[in-house]
């Protein structure tokens, strides 16, 4: 995900192509939320692109993390739920909190 640049109309580039290419080939997609407040902007440019492409739009998504302390992953899973929800990914589970 590295190389995904930020989002741009127009041309899409190969390792954004790629990753909407296999998001629209697949049945379901599994999420993780980093622990951290924030998520990752290599994460957050691929969302971008999937969004931008309808990529998740109707696609189940199964977001997870998993934390040494209680709240850990907290604010970035809620981050990731908004993202896919707006994007309109039919979010599996619930949130942690």
């Amino acid at each position: 995900m590295g190389d995904i640049p930020p989002y741009q109309p127009g041309t899409v580039p190969g390792p954004a192509r790629e990753l909407v290419s296999m998001v629209a080939g697949s049945d379901a997609i599994l999420l993780t939320a980093p622990e951290h407040s924030l998520l990752p902007m290599e994460l957050t440019h691929a969302l971008d692109w999937m969004s931008a492409r309808d990529g998740l739009s109707g696609k189940h998504v199964g977001v997870m993390s998993a934390s040494a302390r209680a709240c850990g992953a907290m604010w970035a899973q809620a981050e990731l739920y908004k993202q896919l929800l707006g994007a309109g990914a039919v979010v599996m589970g619930g949130p942690s909190w």
